[in-house]
């Protein structure tokens, strides 16, 4: 970042120029800038820019800006639903951040017969993305877990 903005060695080169943040989309860097200013929050999942929460999640992990990231960590667990178990498993995989994945296994858990009755059909996402093999088995030991749990007259 500071790279970028490095206006002693460019001097005045940069005005007009574009400044490339790797891995930060415009619409990203929108929610941040106003965070940073305003310490507004934003009132949608998708930050009022059509962003997954879970990237808007990172940048703000990324930037240290904690309130923003906490908000954003709250506003991804208020949206889990059975049918996106596994796609939002899959994004707070992408995304690095363990407290995303907690929550996503934590709803897991708490949903377990509902996911069975309902979201088995989502793992069939997972075999586009054969590096998350450790996935499907986070997934099937929270369900069996919790299944097992809810199960009284159940023996191992």
């Amino acid at each position: 970042f500071e790279s970028s903005l490095n206006w002693r060695e460019e001097g005045c080169r940069m005005a007009g120029r574009d400044i490339h943040l790797k891995g930060l989309s415009a619409g990203a860097f929108r929610v941040l800038l106003r965070f940073l200013y305003t310490h507004t929050l934003p009132e949608r999942e998708d930050c009022g820019e059509h962003l997954e929460c879970a990237e808007m999640a990172r940048i703000a992990d990324q930037f240290q800006a904690v309130p923003l990231y906490k908000h954003c960590v709250r506003l991804f667990r208020d949206g889990l639903r059975v049918a996106n178990t596994v796609e939002r498993l899959v994004q707070a995989h992408d995304s690095q951040l363990p407290d995303l994945e907690a929550a996503v296994l934590l709803f897991l858990k708490r949903n377990a017969r509902k996911f069975q009755r309902e979201g088995m059909s989502t793992l069939s996402a997972l075999t586009q993305r054969p590096d998350l093999m450790h996935v499907s088995i986070q997934i099937t030991t929270t369900l069996a877990d919790a299944l097992v749990a809810l199960a009284p007259n159940f023996r191992r």
